[in-house]
């Protein structure tokens, strides 16, 4: 019960700092950005917090059914900025991508010799790469 109560506590504290500082941001998304940052200066997150996420993030497909009946409702309008849509969906998938690569790599080489979990020992790596 306290990790429910954490995550609605920082939703709350996101809710009140929009609302006193005007800042264009969603409420529940400055809070789970003060959530992040107490999770990060405390070394970790705190486990009934992670399971809560866990749960949640096993159906986040339900969140697009909204957006579905947007388009569908609002077809005429969107059509109009297609263009602009489909530039701006194809910029942020390639920064997205790159960015997810360059993580990748950074990751992959803080990571110990003889320990690449599914990706299998150094040598494997160099052997798909050169194939």
């Amino acid at each position: 019960m306290t990790g429910y109560l954490k995550v609605l506590l920082y939703l709350s504290a996101g809710e009140v700092v929009v609302n006193l500082t005007g800042f264009p941001m969603p409420g529940p998304m400055v809070g789970l950005a003060l959530m992040l940052v107490d999770f990060g200066l405390n070394g970790q997150a705190d486990r009934e917090v992670e399971q809560i996420f866990d749960g949640a993030s096993c159906h986040l497909a339900v969140l697009f059914m909204p957006a579905g009946a947007g388009v569908i409702a609002h077809g005429a309008i969107l059509s109009a900025g297609l263009p602009i849509i489909l530039i701006s969906v194809f910029a942020g998938t390639m920064a997205t991508m790159l960015v997810t690569a360059f993580c990748f790599r950074a990751l992959l080489a803080k990571e110990p010799h003889g320990n690449r979990g599914c990706l299998g020992p150094r040598n494997n790596l160099r052997e798909i790469k050169s194939s």
